[in-house]
C-alpha cells in the first residue's frame, strides 16, 4: 500500500489526475507525521512493520483476528448507539459487521476542538474510508471504519483557540474563547456565555 502520496503517478482511466501533495512544504505539519510518509527507518522499532509492506498488513490483521474480545457485545453496544442517533443504515450494518470475528478495523479519530463541531475532518474520513476498503479488496477480509473522537479530553488551553484567514494586512488572525481554571471540566463542556477575543497571529 502506498504511503507517500507526493510520489504518486496518475493512473490510465482514472476519471481524475492525482497530484501528490509534499507535506514537508508545510511549517505547521508535525515531523512525525512527515517522518512516517519519508523517512520510517527512523521510526520503525516504534511500529508492527512497515507501512507500504503488504506481509506487515497481513501480520497485522492475523493479529487483530486472534485477539481475544467480546465481538457480540461489541457489535450490540454500538448497534444500540447508532441506532439511538439515528444513523444511517450503512452505519448500523458496518458496526454489526465488528460481531464477525474475521473483520478488522481501519481507525480514525481526533480531539476535541472548541471552535468546530465534534466530528472527524473531511479529509480524515475519506482516508480511513479507502484504506479499509483497500484492506479488505487486498486481503479479502471484512474491513470496516471506526471513528473516534477524544471528547473527555481536558487540555482546554490547547483547544480554545484557532487561526483563520481573512482580508487585509493582517490576514491571520487568532480566535479564542477566554482562559478557564485547569481541571473545570472536559473541553466538551466550554463555558457559556463565550466571550471570543480577536488577536493577530
Amino acid at each position: 500500500m502506498q504511503v507517500n502520496p507526493a510520489e504518486a503517478t496518475p493512473q490510465t482511466g482514472d476519471p481524475a489526475a492525482r497530484t501528490g501533495i509534499d507535506l514537508r512544504r508545510f511549517p505547521w505539519v508535525k515531523r512525525l507525521a512527515t517522518d512516517y510518509a519519508f523517512s520510517f527507518a527512523g521510526l520503525a522499532p516504534f511500529f508492527a512493520g512497515h507501512p507500504s509492506d503488504e506481509s506487515a498488513w497481513s501480520a497485522a490483521i492475523a493479529r487483530a483476528q486472534a485477539y481475544p474480545r467480546q465481538r457480540q457485545q461489541l457489535a450490540e453496544a454500538i448497534r444500540e448507539q447508532q441506532r439511538r442517533r439515528g444513523a444511517p443504515t450503512q452505519a448500523t450494518a458496518a458496526g454489526e459487521q465488528l460481531g464477525d470475528a474475521r473483520t478488522v478495523a481501519v481507525l480514525t479519530g481526533h480531539g476535541r476542538q472548541s471552535l468546530r463541531a465534534v466530528r472527524p475532518t473531511p479529509s480524515s474520513r475519506r482516508s480511513a474510508l479507502k484504506l479499509a476498503d483497500e484492506v479488505s479488496r487486498r486481503h479479502g477480509v471484512p474491513a470496516v471504519t471506526v471513528f473516534w473522537i477524544e471528547a473527555e479530553d481536558h487540555d482546554w488551553d490547547e483547544v480554545r483557540s484557532c487561526a483563520v484567514l481573512g482580508e487585509g494586512p493582517q490576514r491571520c488572525r487568532t480566535v479564542a474563547l477566554p482562559e478557564r481554571p485547569a481541571g473545570q471540566a472536559p473541553c466538551r463542556s466550554p463555558p457559556l456565555p463565550w466571550t471570543i477575543r480577536l488577536s493577530a497571529c
